[in-house]
Protein backbone atom coordinates (compact mmCIF):
# COMPACT_ATOMS: atom_id res chain seq x y z
CA UNK A 1 0.00 0.00 0.00
CA UNK A 2 1.24 3.45 -0.83
CA UNK A 3 0.70 5.95 2.45
CA UNK A 4 1.25 9.58 1.96
CA UNK A 5 2.83 11.35 4.82
CA UNK A 6 -0.19 13.65 5.36
CA UNK A 7 -1.78 10.24 6.26
CA UNK A 8 0.29 9.56 8.50
CA UNK A 9 2.70 12.03 9.92
CA UNK A 10 4.52 10.35 12.46
CA UNK A 11 8.53 10.46 11.83
CA UNK A 12 9.48 11.29 15.63
CA UNK A 13 10.73 9.55 19.08
CA UNK A 14 8.42 9.51 21.94
CA UNK A 15 9.07 10.80 25.35
CA UNK A 16 8.41 7.66 26.60
CA UNK A 17 8.28 3.97 25.73
CA UNK A 18 5.05 2.05 27.57
CA UNK A 19 6.43 -1.60 27.18
CA UNK A 20 5.17 -4.56 28.37
CA UNK A 21 6.71 -6.95 31.25
CA UNK A 22 8.53 -8.71 28.55
CA UNK A 23 11.59 -8.63 25.55
CA UNK A 24 12.27 -5.24 26.29
CA UNK A 25 13.52 -5.86 29.50
CA UNK A 26 17.37 -5.68 29.90
CA UNK A 27 20.43 -3.86 29.99
CA UNK A 28 20.96 -3.93 26.51
CA UNK A 29 17.69 -2.12 25.50
CA UNK A 30 17.41 0.70 28.09
CA UNK A 31 21.45 1.30 26.08
CA UNK A 32 20.07 1.56 22.81
CA UNK A 33 17.42 4.49 23.28
CA UNK A 34 18.82 5.87 26.01
CA UNK A 35 18.88 9.03 25.85
CA UNK A 36 16.62 9.10 22.75
CA UNK A 37 13.77 8.26 25.10
CA UNK A 38 12.73 6.16 28.12
CA UNK A 39 11.69 3.17 28.60
CA UNK A 40 9.03 2.14 30.99
CA UNK A 41 7.47 -1.45 31.88
CA UNK A 42 3.51 -2.00 33.07
CA UNK A 43 3.55 -4.54 35.57
CA UNK A 44 1.81 -8.29 34.39
CA UNK A 45 -1.41 -8.61 34.07
CA UNK A 46 -2.59 -4.74 34.34
CA UNK A 47 -4.13 -3.80 31.39
CA UNK A 48 -5.34 -0.56 32.82
CA UNK A 49 -2.29 0.55 32.66
CA UNK A 50 -1.67 0.85 29.07
CA UNK A 51 -5.61 1.34 28.19
CA UNK A 52 -5.02 3.26 24.82
CA UNK A 53 -3.19 0.46 23.77
CA UNK A 54 -5.92 -1.99 24.77
CA UNK A 55 -8.83 0.23 23.28
CA UNK A 56 -7.44 0.02 19.58
CA UNK A 57 -7.52 -3.54 20.07
CA UNK A 58 -11.44 -3.04 20.61
CA UNK A 59 -12.34 -0.92 18.34
CA UNK A 60 -10.28 -2.60 15.61
CA UNK A 61 -12.17 -5.85 16.78
CA UNK A 62 -15.60 -3.98 16.73
CA UNK A 63 -14.92 -1.82 13.12
CA UNK A 64 -13.29 -5.01 11.05
CA UNK A 65 -11.91 -8.19 12.39
CA UNK A 66 -15.62 -8.91 14.01
CA UNK A 67 -17.12 -8.85 10.59
CA UNK A 68 -14.46 -11.41 8.77
CA UNK A 69 -15.47 -14.89 7.89
CA UNK A 70 -13.78 -17.65 10.49
CA UNK A 71 -13.96 -15.17 13.59
CA UNK A 72 -15.16 -16.05 17.26
CA UNK A 73 -16.57 -12.41 17.26
CA UNK A 74 -14.74 -12.47 21.15
CA UNK A 75 -16.55 -16.17 22.21
CA UNK A 76 -15.85 -18.94 22.66
CA UNK A 77 -16.16 -21.79 20.63
CA UNK A 78 -19.15 -24.29 21.93
CA UNK A 79 -18.29 -28.04 21.53
CA UNK A 80 -20.92 -29.19 18.72
CA UNK A 81 -20.81 -26.37 16.83
CA UNK A 82 -19.36 -25.09 13.88
CA UNK A 83 -15.65 -24.80 13.60
CA UNK A 84 -15.18 -20.95 12.10
CA UNK A 85 -11.64 -22.15 11.00
CA UNK A 86 -13.63 -23.85 8.43
CA UNK A 87 -15.39 -20.67 7.21
CA UNK A 88 -11.79 -18.52 6.94
CA UNK A 89 -11.17 -17.32 3.71
CA UNK A 90 -8.52 -14.50 3.83
CA UNK A 91 -5.09 -14.50 3.40
CA UNK A 92 -2.55 -12.64 5.68
CA UNK A 93 -1.85 -10.21 3.51
CA UNK A 94 -5.41 -9.00 2.70
CA UNK A 95 -6.43 -8.98 6.80
CA UNK A 96 -3.41 -6.70 6.89
CA UNK A 97 -4.57 -4.51 4.49
CA UNK A 98 -8.03 -3.90 5.70
CA UNK A 99 -6.16 -3.20 9.00
CA UNK A 100 -4.18 -0.44 7.72
CA UNK A 101 -7.07 1.24 5.60
CA UNK A 102 -9.66 0.80 8.82
CA UNK A 103 -6.69 2.34 11.03
CA UNK A 104 -6.44 5.11 8.06
CA UNK A 105 -10.30 5.31 8.00
CA UNK A 106 -10.16 5.74 11.65
CA UNK A 107 -8.16 9.21 11.43
CA UNK A 108 -10.62 10.27 9.08
CA UNK A 109 -13.82 9.75 10.96
CA UNK A 110 -15.23 13.03 13.44
CA UNK A 111 -15.43 12.26 16.97
CA UNK A 112 -17.27 14.31 19.59
CA UNK A 113 -14.88 14.66 22.50
CA UNK A 114 -12.18 15.56 20.64
CA UNK A 115 -14.00 18.99 19.90
CA UNK A 116 -13.89 19.47 24.07
CA UNK A 117 -10.21 18.31 24.12
CA UNK A 118 -8.24 20.97 22.87
CA UNK A 119 -9.38 24.50 21.44
CA UNK A 120 -6.57 24.22 18.67
CA UNK A 121 -9.28 22.68 16.97
CA UNK A 122 -12.28 25.43 16.99
CA UNK A 123 -9.42 28.10 16.89
CA UNK A 124 -8.19 26.98 13.29
CA UNK A 125 -11.81 25.53 12.41
CA UNK A 126 -10.67 22.33 11.72
CA UNK A 127 -13.09 18.81 11.77
CA UNK A 128 -12.43 17.22 15.38
CA UNK A 129 -10.68 14.21 13.51
CA UNK A 130 -7.96 12.26 15.43
CA UNK A 131 -5.11 13.53 12.17
CA UNK A 132 -6.26 16.95 12.10
CA UNK A 133 -5.94 16.64 16.46
CA UNK A 134 -2.15 15.52 15.63
CA UNK A 135 -1.41 17.85 12.82
CA UNK A 136 -2.44 20.96 14.76
CA UNK A 137 -0.88 20.10 17.96
CA UNK A 138 2.64 19.29 16.07
CA UNK A 139 2.07 22.68 14.41
CA UNK A 140 1.49 24.45 17.57
CA UNK A 141 4.27 22.87 19.51
CA UNK A 142 1.97 21.44 22.11
CA UNK A 143 3.80 17.84 22.49
CA UNK A 144 6.90 16.54 23.75
CA UNK A 145 7.95 14.51 20.40
CA UNK A 146 11.77 14.62 19.65
CA UNK A 147 13.60 14.93 16.11
CA UNK A 148 16.75 12.83 15.46
CA UNK A 149 19.15 11.99 12.48
CA UNK A 150 18.91 8.91 10.29
CA UNK A 151 22.17 8.24 11.23
CA UNK A 152 22.48 8.40 14.80
CA UNK A 153 19.33 6.25 14.88
CA UNK A 154 21.04 3.76 12.68
CA UNK A 155 23.86 4.04 14.86
CA UNK A 156 22.11 3.13 17.88
CA UNK A 157 19.29 0.27 16.90
CA UNK A 158 21.34 -1.62 14.74
CA UNK A 159 24.05 -4.19 15.51
CA UNK A 160 27.48 -2.76 14.71
CA UNK A 161 30.46 -4.37 12.59
CA UNK A 162 33.97 -3.59 10.89
CA UNK A 163 34.16 -3.88 7.19
CA UNK A 164 36.85 -3.96 4.86
CA UNK A 165 37.80 -1.46 2.00
CA UNK A 166 39.39 -3.70 -0.63
CA UNK A 167 39.98 -3.13 -4.38
CA UNK A 168 37.24 -4.79 -5.23
CA UNK A 169 34.02 -2.41 -3.00
CA UNK A 170 33.44 -2.76 0.87
CA UNK A 171 33.98 -6.14 1.85
CA UNK A 172 31.62 -7.89 4.36
CA UNK A 173 31.17 -11.44 5.45
CA UNK A 174 31.98 -12.85 1.57
CA UNK A 175 29.65 -9.69 -0.08
CA UNK A 176 31.11 -6.70 -1.60
CA UNK A 177 29.56 -3.46 -1.72
CA UNK A 178 29.70 -0.04 -2.78
CA UNK A 179 28.08 3.58 -3.54
CA UNK A 180 27.95 7.02 -5.71
CA UNK A 181 30.19 8.24 -2.74
CA UNK A 182 33.01 5.70 -2.28
CA UNK A 183 33.11 5.89 -6.82
CA UNK A 184 33.48 9.68 -6.80
CA UNK A 185 36.28 9.90 -4.04
CA UNK A 186 37.70 6.75 -5.72
CA UNK A 187 38.11 4.65 -2.95
CA UNK A 188 39.12 0.90 -4.79
CA UNK A 189 42.27 2.19 -6.59
CA UNK A 190 43.48 3.85 -3.11
CA UNK A 191 43.04 -0.27 -1.37
CA UNK A 192 44.45 -1.55 -4.90
CA UNK A 193 47.59 0.45 -4.45
CA UNK A 194 47.92 0.95 -0.96
CA UNK A 195 46.19 -1.93 0.66
CA UNK A 196 42.61 -2.46 2.31
CA UNK A 197 41.86 -0.57 5.59
CA UNK A 198 39.20 -1.20 8.28
CA UNK A 199 36.00 0.45 8.41
CA UNK A 200 32.85 1.24 10.98
CA UNK A 201 29.62 0.02 9.65
CA UNK A 202 26.18 -1.29 10.83
CA UNK A 203 24.59 -4.38 9.30
CA UNK A 204 20.46 -5.05 9.00
CA UNK A 205 20.34 -9.01 9.79
CA UNK A 206 16.96 -9.22 7.93
CA UNK A 207 18.68 -8.04 4.18
CA UNK A 208 21.88 -8.27 2.26
CA UNK A 209 21.06 -5.86 -0.03
CA UNK A 210 22.23 -2.71 2.22
CA UNK A 211 24.82 -1.67 4.59
CA UNK A 212 25.37 1.21 6.62
CA UNK A 213 29.21 2.55 6.25
CA UNK A 214 30.87 5.36 8.20
CA UNK A 215 33.39 6.20 5.35
CA UNK A 216 34.55 9.46 7.44
CA UNK A 217 35.19 9.17 11.16
CA UNK A 218 34.15 12.83 11.35
CA UNK A 219 30.62 12.23 9.25
CA UNK A 220 27.57 9.81 9.26
CA UNK A 221 26.87 6.51 7.82
CA UNK A 222 26.22 6.25 4.28
CA UNK A 223 24.19 3.59 2.64
CA UNK A 224 25.95 1.06 0.39
CA UNK A 225 24.39 -1.01 -1.99
CA UNK A 226 25.30 -4.91 -2.65
CA UNK A 227 27.47 -4.99 -6.01
CA UNK A 228 26.63 -7.52 -8.95
CA UNK A 229 29.04 -9.68 -8.09
CA UNK A 230 27.41 -10.75 -5.05
CA UNK A 231 24.11 -10.63 -6.61
CA UNK A 232 23.42 -14.51 -5.72
CA UNK A 233 22.66 -13.39 -2.22
CA UNK A 234 20.26 -10.42 -3.36
CA UNK A 235 16.80 -10.32 -1.60
CA UNK A 236 18.15 -12.84 1.30
CA UNK A 237 19.60 -12.30 5.20
CA UNK A 238 22.89 -12.04 6.49
CA UNK A 239 21.60 -15.70 7.81
CA UNK A 240 22.01 -16.85 4.34
CA UNK A 241 25.54 -15.57 3.74
CA UNK A 242 26.69 -16.84 7.72
CA UNK A 243 25.61 -20.16 6.47
CA UNK A 244 28.33 -19.63 2.92
CA UNK A 245 30.69 -19.05 5.18
CA UNK A 246 30.53 -21.97 7.51
CA UNK A 247 29.90 -24.18 4.73
CA UNK A 248 32.98 -23.15 3.09
CA UNK A 249 35.12 -23.86 6.35
CA UNK A 250 33.69 -26.96 6.77
CA UNK A 251 34.69 -27.86 3.37
CA UNK A 252 38.18 -26.65 3.92
CA UNK A 253 38.23 -28.72 7.22
CA UNK A 254 37.15 -31.56 5.39
CA UNK A 255 39.90 -31.30 2.72
CA UNK A 256 42.87 -31.35 4.14
CA UNK A 257 46.60 -31.08 2.22
CA UNK A 258 47.01 -34.52 0.56
CA UNK A 259 50.01 -36.25 0.00
CA UNK A 260 50.18 -35.61 -3.68
CA UNK A 261 50.28 -31.97 -2.52
CA UNK A 262 53.02 -32.43 -0.16
CA UNK A 263 55.24 -34.39 -3.20
CA UNK A 264 54.39 -31.63 -5.85
CA UNK A 265 55.43 -29.12 -3.42
CA UNK A 266 58.85 -31.05 -2.98
CA UNK A 267 59.29 -31.36 -6.71
CA UNK A 268 58.43 -27.91 -7.41
CA UNK A 269 61.40 -27.01 -4.52
CA UNK A 270 63.64 -29.66 -5.66
CA UNK A 271 63.18 -28.29 -9.39
CA UNK A 272 63.84 -24.33 -8.55
CA UNK A 273 67.43 -25.78 -6.74
CA UNK A 274 68.45 -27.70 -9.94
CA UNK A 275 67.26 -24.68 -12.13
CA UNK A 276 69.68 -22.17 -9.88
CA UNK A 277 72.39 -24.95 -9.79
CA UNK A 278 72.21 -25.25 -13.77
CA UNK A 279 72.31 -21.52 -14.05
CA UNK A 280 74.91 -20.73 -12.43
CA UNK A 281 77.12 -23.33 -14.05
CA UNK A 282 76.33 -22.57 -17.80
CA UNK A 283 78.34 -19.44 -18.38
CA UNK A 284 78.59 -19.79 -22.15
CA UNK A 285 76.13 -17.21 -23.15
CA UNK A 286 76.34 -13.51 -21.79
CA UNK A 287 72.77 -11.90 -20.35
CA UNK A 288 72.27 -9.89 -24.34
CA UNK A 289 72.77 -13.27 -26.02
CA UNK A 290 69.86 -15.03 -23.90
CA UNK A 291 67.50 -12.35 -24.65
CA UNK A 292 68.35 -12.05 -28.43
CA UNK A 293 65.76 -14.12 -30.95
CA UNK A 294 63.50 -14.81 -28.76
CA UNK A 295 61.78 -16.01 -31.38
CA UNK A 296 63.81 -18.62 -32.38
CA UNK A 297 64.70 -20.07 -28.77
CA UNK A 298 61.35 -20.92 -28.20
CA UNK A 299 60.71 -23.02 -31.32
CA UNK A 300 64.01 -24.71 -30.83
CA UNK A 301 63.29 -25.55 -27.22
CA UNK A 302 59.31 -26.64 -28.26
CA UNK A 303 60.90 -28.83 -30.92
CA UNK A 304 63.13 -30.20 -28.47
CA UNK A 305 60.93 -30.85 -25.11
CA UNK A 306 57.22 -31.09 -27.42
CA UNK A 307 55.87 -33.44 -29.98
CA UNK A 308 55.91 -31.06 -32.29
CA UNK A 309 54.32 -30.99 -35.54
CA UNK A 310 56.57 -31.27 -37.77
CA UNK A 311 56.83 -31.29 -42.16
CA UNK A 312 53.68 -28.91 -41.95
CA UNK A 313 52.48 -27.70 -45.50
CA UNK A 314 50.77 -24.36 -45.97
CA UNK A 315 49.03 -24.23 -48.87
CA UNK A 316 46.17 -22.06 -47.73
CA UNK A 317 43.33 -24.45 -47.27
CA UNK A 318 44.76 -27.24 -45.26
CA UNK A 319 47.65 -28.83 -43.14
CA UNK A 320 49.11 -31.74 -43.86
CA UNK A 321 49.82 -33.33 -40.68
CA UNK A 322 52.01 -35.81 -40.30
CA UNK A 323 51.60 -37.63 -36.89
CA UNK A 324 53.45 -40.66 -38.09
CA UNK A 325 54.01 -42.78 -40.95
CA UNK A 326 50.67 -43.61 -41.89
CA UNK A 327 47.90 -41.38 -40.30
CA UNK A 328 47.01 -38.03 -42.22
CA UNK A 329 45.10 -35.84 -41.52
CA UNK A 330 43.17 -32.07 -42.84
CA UNK A 331 42.64 -29.70 -40.76
CA UNK A 332 40.41 -26.25 -41.85
CA UNK A 333 42.75 -23.36 -41.65
CA UNK A 334 41.95 -20.58 -39.51
CA UNK A 335 42.50 -16.81 -40.48
CA UNK A 336 46.12 -15.80 -39.61
CA UNK A 337 45.97 -13.16 -37.22
CA UNK A 338 47.80 -10.07 -37.09
CA UNK A 339 52.35 -10.56 -37.07
CA UNK A 340 53.44 -9.69 -33.28
CA UNK A 341 56.38 -7.34 -33.21
CA UNK A 342 59.03 -8.30 -31.13
CA UNK A 343 60.21 -5.54 -28.95
CA UNK A 344 64.42 -4.64 -30.39
CA UNK A 345 63.33 -6.33 -33.69
CA UNK A 346 63.27 -3.81 -37.20
CA UNK A 347 59.88 -2.76 -38.14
Amino acid sequence: MDIHDSEWPCSHIPKELVCDNGELIGLKAQKALTPMTRLSFTPPYRPDCKGVVEKRFDILNKELIHDFLGTTRGGSVVRGSRDPRKDAIYTLREVTTEIIKAILEHNRSIFDDLAFSSPLLIENDLPPTPINYWKVHVAKHKHDLQAALPDEVIARLLPPAKVSMTRSGIHFNGLYYSCREIEDRNFASVARASGQWRLEARIDENTTNHIYVRLDKNHGFTLCYLLPRSRMFSGKSMSESDFMQDWLASKKEQSPISVASIDDHKYRQKMALDAKKRNRNSTSMSFPQKINNIRQHRTDELRATTNMLEDSKWNGETIAIQESKTVVSKVVSLPAGRKRRIKGEPS
